[in-house]
């Protein structure tokens, strides 16, 4: 992805720790942030006090944007899963930005648009798929977002919308498949294998 040179903003290198929220669900926006290196997820902890993971971002990706361009405050959280090096950019006015950064903005509305497509289809998902498939369609998206990153059964159930429960137990069956290997923080998935066991699942077959 291309790290574009902004014009009309302040840009300032920022460092996070791993585990460290880099804005609060709530919070108002006045900037938004290019990832150096690292990786970011959003999270939004519900009334029921439980976390939902809506969306990762890694290296070179821009995101906080769209909640900047609203004019609303955080629906989410952004976390740090890894260390973090970002630029923070503070737009110093808005129709100036968009005046003499047009090809970021042409950007912008290209992966807001892409982004609103993988959220819909992950809502469709939620209804139509059975709980296995809803794992492992997370795993498959967690791992391509990042292959290094040791993913938890906790993160993968955040962001697959079930219990930390339900993913041990599709976990295990991936295990005895030969579709996973290790387990906890060392473990790592075969993703070929993967995709075509969701293709034979989403036809109906059983794990």
């Amino acid at each position: 992805m291309e790290h574009y040179r902004l014009a009309a903003c302040d840009i300032k290198t920022v460092v996070l720790p791993k585990g460290k929220f880099l804005y609060d669900q709530h919070d108002e926006p006045d900037c938004f942030y290019f990832i150096v290196s690292g990786l970011v997820s959003l999270q939004r902890l519900l009334l029921n006090g439980k976390e939902v993971m809506s969306r990762v971002y890694k290296t070179n990706q821009y995101f906080g944007y769209r909640t900047l361009l609203s004019g609303q405050n955080y629906h989410v959280g952004a976390k740090a899963l890894t260390d973090l090096t970002l630029e923070r950019v503070v737009v110093r006015d808005l129709d100036q930005f968009f005046q003499e950064n047009p090809k970021f903005v042409r950007y912008l509305f290209s992966e807001m648009a892409t982004e609103l497509r993988h959220a819909e289809i992950r809502l469709s998902k939620m209804s139509t798929h059975s709980v296995e498939l809803r794992v492992i369609d997370s795993v498959i998206d967690l791992v391509t977002a990042d292959v290094g990153y040791k993913w938890t059964y906790r993160e993968i159930a955040a962001y697959s919308g079930c219990s930390t429960e339900t993913v041990i137990r599709v976990s295990k069956k991936l295990k005895n498949s030969a579709l996973m290997h290790g387990e906890n923080t060392n473990k790592s998935f075969e993703l070929e294998k993967l995709q075509q066991v969701r293709t034979q699942l989403a036809l109906g077959e059983k794990l």
